[in-house]
């Protein structure tokens, strides 16, 4: 991997098509044109060279628009010769090291990784460095709801929550997101909850295969009831049968 250390127009560069983060926060851009505005570019935004004589940015997309902003012609740039897959770790791993990525757009950008360079998660932990099951994770949040991805986003609930709703059935997913919201549940609190709505629920399973039938459970494990749902006598009688063995 070469590199090198240049000044080109600004017009030149074009944004990564890797790029994580799909919202950038105006006021944090102005602060930071400020700050170029006084001491210059500190950092000097990393990019490709394309054969157009044009560069596509790397790292650094907020301090092209900081640039912008201060309407600079040029920018300092670093020049590295590398391919797509490494272009893309390196704008995901300094995104998530400087840019505070929220856990949506982590999991968004590894499903893109995984998708295009048909790698497995193992492989796309060993060049993020994070562990498997970690990255799996990431992957798991992007099936909830909108709802609940959008509250991640915002930071209303963590990363913490987010992995104990993904462990759930999906028709237990937003009645305990509700709770974690109303009652400002920590983590530890839902990682409780999680565990016994699972045990419910495979429960719940349980009784289906065994007889044979719609079953649902509500309440709780201290309290509650269960619907055992019939459609012929015949099916009652099997039924009655099966639970009086």
């Amino acid at each position: 991997m070469s590199e090198r250390i240049k000044e080109v127009p600004v017009e030149s560069i074009e944004p990564s098509p890797y790029q994580p983060r799909k919202r950038f926060d105006f006021d944090a851009i102005k602060s930071l044109a400020e700050s170029i505005k006084r001491v210059g570019v500190i950092q000097p935004i990393v990019v490709r060279e394309k054969k157009d004589n044009t560069y596509q940015i790397i790292a650094g997309e907020r301090r092209l628009e900081a640039l912008k902003l201060l309407h600079k012609k040029t920018a300092p740039v670093i020049v590295k010769n590398v391919s797509d897959i490494e272009a893309f770790k390196i704008t995901l791993t300094e995104n998530i090291q400087r840019e505070n990525l929220n856990p949506v757009e982590i999991g968004m950008a590894i499903s893109e990784m995984k998708e295009k360079f048909r790698i497995t998660d193992k492989e796309i932990g060993e060049m993020l460095g994070m562990s498997r099951s970690l990255v799996t994770n990431y992957l798991r949040i992007l099936k909830l709801p909108d709802k609940v991805k959008k509250a991640i986003e915002n930071g209303e609930i963590s990363f913490g929550h987010a992995k104990s709703l993904a462990a759930l059935p999906e028709s237990e997913v937003l009645k305990v997101f509700k709770k974690i919201v109303s009652k400002k549940l920590s983590v530890r609190e839902t990682e409780q909850i999680t565990k016994k709505e699972k045990e419910l629920t495979e429960l719940e399973d349980a009784l289906i295969r065994t007889l044979g039938t719609k079953v649902k459970i509500t309440g709780n494990k201290n309290k509650g009831k269960i619907n055992i749902s019939y459609f012929s006598e015949d099916e009652l009688i099997s039924i009655i049968k099966k639970l009086l063995k």
